[in-house]
């Protein structure tokens, strides 16, 4: 199923962005802080930062770029999460196919 959501990143956990296995997303962060993103194989979450992607704040990733240019250590990946460092929660606009 595609998703178009607005997601709360709350801060201090790893919040999943996709509601299926995926092959590119449109994130668009819109609050003014930075979030962490990272890709895996499979619906369990991530355990560390190693590999992840700092979006900062106000800025997107557009959905024509594919998850493995995004994250090209996790070739396999097709779940994406965003870790926000914040002590206020994030929305962060959300969607793919």
């Amino acid at each position: 199923m595609s998703q178009s959501a607005t997601i709360n990143a709350t801060p201090g956990v790893w919040t999943q962005l996709t509601s299926k296995p995926v092959t590119n997303i449109r994130v668009n962060n819109q609050s003014g802080f930075w979030v962490h993103l990272k890709a895996t194989p499979d619906e369990t979450a991530p355990t560390d930062m190693q590999g992840s992607q700092l979006l900062p704040g106000f800025l997107a990733i557009a959905a024509n770029i594919s998850l493995e240019d995004i994250f090209p250590q996790f070739p396999q990946a097709v779940h994406v999460w965003a870790y926000n460092p914040q002590d206020t929660s994030v929305l962060l606009s959300v969607c793919h196919a």
